[in-house]
C-alpha cells in the first residue's frame, strides 16, 4: 500500500509540474477510474493556474466526454495517417508552449564527395499533389486552431478550398469542420455555414459538425435548416450520452422559440429538465414556452418551483411577481405574493436596481396625485403643504384639498393690546388687557391661491380677478375674499379632512402673532419691538402687491413660528368687532399698509361681505394638528 501511495503522489507531482496534459482517448482509457482521476486533476489545474492546457488525442473510435469535445482534439483515426496525427500533435504542443519545432538532424555525410546517400527507391505510389498540400497544411491549421488564431486558420483553409487545384476535394471532414468553426468565431457566418455543409457531406452524422452547422444557420436566421441539423443530431444511430443530449437541446430550444413552435419547445424544455433536474435553465425555457402558449397559471407553477431554488435570479422573481398578479388578479393573496417576490428580486439585484423599481411602479403604481402638478407648485410642498382627497359628507362628492402646515400655540395668559401707553405709534392698538387663551394650532401661512382653488373647483364662487390669481400667484395669499367666503372655506375643509378647521379668534390671532412663551412678554411686531422693512411686506418694502408665502422665512416669523403676520394681506378673524354691527375684525396689515398699521395689536374692521385686493385669511385648528 505504501508503494501505491508513493506512485500516486509521483503521478500527481508529474501532472502538476507539466504545463500541457495530453489525454490519449480510447474506450479502455476512458473507462479507467485512475485515468479519470488524472483528468480531473488536470482540469483543476487548468482552471486555477495560468498557462495550463489540455490536448485530447482520439486514438481509437470512442465517445469523447462533452468537456473534452469542447477542447480541440487531435485525431489519429482514418483517413488521418498516424504520421499526420503525430505531426499535428507536435505542432499543437509547440504552439501552446510558444516554441518552434526542432528541425530533423542532418543526414550523415557520405564517404564519397561529402554528399548524403541517395534515397532508397520505394515501391509506394507517388502521393497526389492535392493530397500532399492538404497533408502539409493540416498540422499548421490544427496548431492555429488550438492557438485561436482564426485568421491563420481561414487563410490556409481558403487557400486549400479555392486556390490549390483539387485540394478542396482532398480536404477531410475534420479540416472543413475547423474551417467552419473558425469562420463562425471570426464573424464570417455564411462562409462557415458553407464549410460545415462540406464537412457534413463526408460525415453526415458527426455531432460536433451538426451542432456547428445548426449554430451557423440560426445565426443567419435560417431556423428551419438549423432545426433539420439538430433533429438529425438527436436521431443519430450512435447512442448519445446525457451531456451530449443536453448540449443539443440547449442549441435546439432557441431555434424552436424562433420558429414559434411553442408546444415542441415546451416538450423539449421538459425533456431537458428530466435529464438535468439540478439545472434551472430548463425551467426558465418552460416558463417562456408557457407564456407564449398563454398558460399563465402553469407558468406561475413552474416559477414557484424555480424561485424555491437557491440559484433563482432577480429576473425569475420579477416574472413570478408579474404572473401572480396576472393569474390571481388584485386579490390580497396575489398582492402579498407579488410584493414578496419584488422584495426578493430587490435583495438579489440591489435596492436601487432600476428594473426592480420599474416593476414596482408597474404592478403597484403610486396613486395619482390628488391635485394636478399645475395646481400644486413644488414650492408649496417644500413649505409643508400636503395635497389630499376626501368626500364631502354634505354633498357626497369627492374633492381635492390642501392641508396647510401649522404651528402650536400653548395655553396660558398673555398681554393683549397696547403694551406701552407711551408709545406714540400705538394709537390704533387695541385696549391693554390680560387674556387667558387655551392651547390651539394656527396655520404657519395665510391661505394661498392654490388652497382656495380647490374650493372653487368644488363648486364655490370665484373671487374677483380669479383667473389672474390662478395664473400668476398660486403660492401667494388669496385675496378678494369676504369674511363669509373665508368662513365657508374653513367649514368645507373641516368636512373633507375631518379636522376642526376654523378662523382664529381675535385673541388667538394676536397671541400667535406676538407672544413669546420663553419670556412671557408680548412684542410690538412678530419679531420684536422695532420695525424692519426687510422682515415683512408693507408699504415700506416697496413690493406694491402680495408676495409668495414663506418669502421672509424665520426672519419675519413670530415666536411660535407663524409667518406673514405683519403685512402681505389683512386676515379675517372669527368674531364681530362690537355688538352694534356685523362688521368683522381684520388683523396684521397688508402690502398697502404703513408700518404703524402692521403692528400685532392693531385692530381694524370691515363689513363681513366686503371684498378687497388686500384682504385674505388664515386658519386655526385644535392643538396637535401641527404639520398634519
Amino acid at each position: 500500500a505504501h508503494g501505491g501511495d508513493t506512485l500516486w503522489r509521483k503521478i500527481v507531482q508529474e501532472i502538476t509540474d507539466r504545463p500541457i496534459f495530453i489525454i490519449v482517448a480510447s474506450s479502455r482509457s476512458l473507462a479507467s477510474p485512475w485515468v479519470m482521476n488524472e483528468i480531473n486533476i488536470a482540469w483543476t489545474l487548468k482552471n486555477t493556474r495560468p498557462n495550463r492546457h489540455i490536448i485530447p488525442v482520439l486514438y481509437e473510435a470512442c465517445d469523447l466526454p462533452a468537456d473534452l469535445l469542447m477542447q480541440l482534439y487531435i485525431s489519429f483515426l482514418p483517413p488521418q495517417t498516424f504520421e499526420a496525427g503525430l505531426a499535428s500533435l507536435v505542432t499543437a504542443i509547440h504552439a501552446l508552449a510558444g516554441t518552434r519545432p526542432t528541425p530533423p538532424p542532418a543526414a550523415p555525410v557520405g564517404a564519397s564527395g561529402g554528399r548524403p546517400p541517395a534515397p532508397l527507391a520505394s515501391s509506394a505510389p507517388a502521393e497526389d499533389p492535392a493530397t500532399a498540400r492538404v497533408r502539409q497544411a493540416t498540422p499548421l491549421i490544427e496548431a492555429a486552431f488550438v492557438a485561436r488564431d482564426w485568421p491563420q486558420v481561414l487563410d490556409r483553409c481558403r487557400y486549400l478550398a479555392a486556390v490549390a487545384p483539387n485540394a478542396a476535394d482532398a480536404m477531410p471532414a475534420r479540416l472543413w469542420l475547423l474551417y467552419g468553426q473558425a469562420s463562425l468565431e471570426d464573424g464570417e457566418t455564411q462562409e462557415g455555414r458553407a464549410a460545415l455543409e462540406r464537412a457534413l457531406q463526408q460525415t453526415p452524422d458527426d455531432l460536433e459538425t451538426l451542432r456547428a452547422a445548426a449554430h451557423a444557420c440560426h445565426t443567419l436566421g435560417d431556423d428551419s435548416a438549423a432545426e433539420t441539423h439538430l433533429l438529425r443530431a438527436l436521431g443519430r444511430p450512435v447512442p448519445m450520452a446525457t451531456d451530449e443530449q443536453l448540449a443539443v437541446l440547449r442549441d435546439y430550444l432557441p431555434v424552436l422559440l424562433a420558429l414559434k413552435k411553442w408546444n415542441e419547445a415546451l416538450r423539449r424544455a421538459t425533456q431537458g429538465s428530466r435529464l438535468a433536474p439540478d439545472s434551472p435553465v430548463w425551467l426558465r425555457w418552460q416558463v417562456e414556452a408557457l407564456d407564449h402558449l398563454n398558460r399563465p397559471a402553469d407558468a406561475l407553477a413552474v416559477l414557484r418551483t424555480l424561485t424555491a431554488r437557491p440559484d433563482a435570479t432577480a429576473r425569475d422573481w420579477l416574472a413570478r411577481a408579474r404572473l401572480a398578479r396576472t393569474v390571481e388578479g388584485e386579490t390580497e393573496a396575489a398582492n402579498a405574493e407579488a410584493r414578496s417576490a419584488l422584495d426578493a428580486a430587490a435583495r438579489l439585484a440591489g435596492p436601487n436596481d432600476a428594473t426592480v423599481a420599474a416593476a414596482r411602479r408597474e404592478l403597484f403604481p403610486p396613486p395619482a396625485p390628488p391635485i394636478a402638478p399645475e395646481y400644486f407648485p413644488d414650492r408649496l410642498a417644500s413649505l409643508g403643504f400636503v395635497p389630499r382627497k376626501g368626500r364631502d359628507p354634505q354633498t357626497g362628492k369627492e374633492a381635492a384639498f390642501i392641508l396647510p402646515p401649522t404651528v402650536p400655540v400653548p395655553a396660558g395668559p398673555f398681554q393683549m393690546g397696547k403694551v406701552n401707553p407711551n408709545d406714540p405709534d400705538g394709537q390704533y392698538d387695541g385696549p391693554a388687557r390680560t387674556v387667558d387663551v387655551p392651547a390651539f394650532a394656527i396655520a404657519r401661512y395665510p391661505v394661498t391661491v392654490a388652497e382656495y382653488a380647490c374650493f372653487v373647483r368644488a363648486g364655490q364662487r370665484e373671487p374677483s380677478e380669479w383667473q389672474d390669481q390662478l395664473k400668476q400667484t398660486l403660492d401667494h395669499p388669496v385675496v378678494s375674499v369676504s369674511w363669509h367666503d373665508a368662513t365657508a372655506y374653513a367649514e368645507w375643509l373641516a368636512r373633507l379632512s375631518g379636522q376642526p378647521w376654523r378662523l382664529p379668534s381675535e385673541e388667538e390671532w394676536e397671541k400667535a402673532a406676538r407672544w413669546d412663551p420663553r419670556t412671557g412678554t408680548s412684542f410690538v411686531y412678530p419679531w420684536g419691538d422695532t420695525f424692519e422693512a426687510a422682515r415683512c411686506n408693507t408699504r415700506e418694502s416697496g413690493e406694491g402687491t402680495t408676495t409668495p408665502v414663506g418669502k421672509y422665512g424665520a426672519a419675519g416669523a413670530s415666536p411660535c413660528g407663524a409667518e406673514e403676520m405683519a403685512g402681505n394681506v389683512w386676515e379675517w378673524t372669527s368674531l364681530p368687532y362690537d355688538s352694534s354691527t356685523d362688521n368683522r375684525v381684520l388683523r396684521g396689515g397688508s402690502w398697502d399698509s404703513v408700518r404703524q398699521i402692521a403692528r400685532a395689536a392693531v385692530r381694524v374692521h370691515n363689513r363681513s361681505d366686503n371684498l378687497n385686493d388686500n384682504d385674505g385669511f388664515r386658519l386655526a385648528s385644535a392643538p396637535g394638528r401641527a404639520g398634519s
